[in-house]
C-alpha cells in the first residue's frame, strides 16, 4: 500500500505584540484528513475558521468565514473536511503556534 502524502502549513507561530492576528487562507479543499495543533500559553480565544468561497478567481469576502472550532486547550484537534478554505485568528497576546496537517 503506497504511502498518503501530507502538507503541513504553520498558520502561526509565537506573535508579535499586534493586536489581533488573522493568518492568511490556505486551500484545504483537496485533503481527505485535515488536522490542527494548538499550543498557546494562555486562555486566549484562538478561532479556526474555514470558506467555501472560491478564492482563486476573486478575494475570500470577509462575511464567509465560519468558526469551526474553538479551542481551549493545547492539544491536535481533527476538522471537519469539505471545506475549501482554512485560517486562524487570535490575540497577539495568545503566544500560540498553530500548525495545520493535511493528508490526500
Amino acid at each position: 500500500m503506497p504511502l498518503s502524502d501530507s502538507k503541513f502549513q504553520v498558520a502561526k507561530d509565537l506573535s508579535t505584540n499586534a493586536g489581533l492576528i488573522t493568518t492568511p487562507a490556505w486551500f484545504v479543499g483537496d485533503f481527505r484528513q485535515l488536522t490542527v495543533s494548538v499550543s498557546t500559553q494562555s486562555n486566549a480565544a484562538i478561532n479556526i475558521q474555514s470558506s467555501n468561497a472560491d478564492g482563486f478567481q476573486s478575494a475570500i469576502p470577509e462575511n464567509s468565514w465560519a468558526n469551526v472550532l474553538s479551542p481551549s486547550v493545547n492539544s491536535v484537534f481533527v476538522l471537519p473536511v469539505g471545506q475549501r478554505w482554512s485560517r486562524t485568528s487570535s490575540p497577539a497576546a495568545s503566544n500560540a503556534t498553530i500548525i495545520f496537517s493535511g493528508r490526500y
